[in-house]
């Protein structure tokens, strides 16, 4: 199905900021607070559904012995994140979920043709607290030089760390169907919730405005009252080669 690509410039008081949600906050690794920022973006996104799938890159060592096995063997996993309802829960909620599922290992392997209906979400940290005098140095990707994409999921993210603070956020794909503008309201969002998360992580997953008006269309997609074409749409012309 088609799909855009995008890139997401994050400001370091925002990266500050998840890494003091991180340790002062959740008191857990910046990689599952990344996964709790990006499913409360979501379900803030779009609030009538509790439930997501989420898939994973996970290392595949449980059997016996598997620990000491060298090779690439990490694959992707499904992880069910139900919220129950919406309107009662917390982002708290959201990271309990997922913290439960990894430490218990509780996923799966995707079925046949079920990874289009998930959101991808591959988180790669550097070594960043190397204490015997050497660096590990990352380098940015090259920005997409086009911003039509083929989507093979509802959303795939890949995060790089190449610094402490410094993140490579790059949406390799969303279904087109959401807008040209959905990006910008997920990053919106994204911004939202880890500020929630720093202040306020026991507050409502919803705001007050959404929780109590609802959200059935797609942000991103909404059509302007003069002449009833999609807003995405007259976006995209001339930014063909944006990023």
């Amino acid at each position: 199905r088609p799909g855009m690509s995008k890139r997401l410039y994050l400001q370091p008081r925002v990266t500050r900021a998840l890494r003091s949600v991180a340790t002062d906050v959740l008191g857990c690794g910046v990689d599952l607070t990344w996964l709790t920022a990006i499913l409360g973006a979501m379900f803030r996104l779009f609030p009538d559904m509790p439930r997501m799938n989420l898939i994973l890159k996970a290392a595949c060592r449980d059997g016996p012995g598997e620990a000491e096995m060298v090779g690439f063997l990490s694959e992707a996993r499904v992880i069910a994140v139900d919220v129950g309802d919406t309107k009662t829960s917390t982002l708290l909620d959201v990271h309990g979920k997922i913290a439960a599922a990894r430490l218990a290992r509780n996923w799966r392997a995707p079925a046949p043709f079920e990874m289009g209906l998930c959101v991808y979400v591959n988180i790669v940290s550097a070594m960043v607290d190397r204490s015997d005098g050497f660096r590990h140095i990352v380098r940015e990707n090259i920005p997409p030089s086009r911003w039509m994409s083929t989507a093979y999921c509802h959303l795939n993210i890949r995060i790089d760390q190449l610094k402490l603070d410094q993140w490579d956020f790059r949406i390799f794909h969303h279904d087109s169907e959401w807008g040209w503008e959905w990006s910008v309201c997920f990053a919106d969002a994204l911004g939202g919730v880890i500020r929630d998360l720093a202040l306020t992580p026991l507050a409502p997953l919803l705001p007050t405005k959404l929780s109590s008006q609802g959200q059935s269309e797609i942000p991103g997609k909404r059509r302007r009252e003069d002449d009833g074409e999609p807003r995405h749409v007259k976006s995209a012309r001339g930014m063909s080669g944006s990023a």
